[in-house]
């Protein structure tokens, strides 16, 4: 499954009720600043698979989130590969 796809759908598995059958149930993450919603997004789908047991906090420290720029997908996209993801 693609990252892109993933990552849609830890969105997606933010809704507590209703889901449609066969849906991922992604952990729901809570982004704890304005500019990590990358990094909250990204922490629910490494978190679904298993890859990362850090909090967010960490995670964007590692993808260079910053209150200007926020998360850059690259970033996102190479963390992900680096920790396992295809």
């Amino acid at each position: 499954m693609g990252l892109a796809l993933l990552l849609a759908a830890s969105a997606a598995a933010a809704a507590p009720a209703g889901l449609p059958a066969g849906a991922l149930r992604v952990p729901s993450v809570r982004q704890a600043t304005e500019y990590t919603c990358g990094a909250a997004s990204l922490l629910a789908v490494l978190s679904y698979w298993g890859v990362y047991d850090g909090g967010e906090a960490g995670l964007a420290k590692r993808l260079g989130s910053d209150p200007v720029n926020g998360t850059r997908a690259a970033a996102m996209v190479k963390t992900a590969r680096e920790l396992g993801l295809e």
